[in-house]
């Protein structure tokens, strides 16, 4: 079990291929969970967050939320995607300096956007019924909505 409070939790959209993908990125790459905690958008452990923020369902589905726990604020699009890079080990650290450093916001921002609306096309979503793996204890523990997932889990096996 995890006890050191993370800095941030990254909300993403639970049936997006990409997003998934994304998650998986950042916890193989924050190994000891000292980073990040996540939690789907859909889940009812998200709904709180999202309300104490302001923001809705919809807007959040236009771009993942990454709440910085640390510095109590919210960032969405490139600055959250290279937020994420700088907190991951190298060559993704400098790769989130570079970026934020090099490239104007209003170019990533319409990157991300173009990339954001189309994720379904590209990449697909999970559809109810589509097979899923068993994540282990520890990367469970690491899930704000740990309890859905678990019980999510139960129902397609019985």
């Amino acid at each position: 079990m995890i006890t050191k409070p993370p800095r941030f939790i990254v909300i993403y959209d639970g049936v997006c291929r990409l997003c998934d993908g994304v998650v998986k990125f950042i916890l193989t790459r924050d190994v000891n969970g000292e980073h990040f905690r996540f939690c789907a958008l859909q889940s009812a452990a998200a709904a709180p967050l999202l309300d104490r923020h302001g923001i809705t369902q919809a807007e959040a589905l236009k771009s993942f939320i990454l709440l910085d726990l640390e510095e109590n604020q919210i960032m969405r699009r490139s600055d959250a995607a290279l937020t994420i890079a700088t907190s991951l080990p190298q060559p993704w650290k400098s790769i989130g300096f570079v970026g934020r450093l090099c490239i104007p916001r209003f170019v990533r921002d319409g990157l991300y956007d173009l990339i954001a609306k189309n994720r379904y096309l590209i990449f697909g979503k999970f559809e109810e019924g589509d097979e899923c793996l068993m994540p282990s204890k520890k990367i469970l523990s690491r899930f704000l909505d740990a309890d859905e997932i678990r019980a999510s889990l139960r129902n397609k096996t019985e």
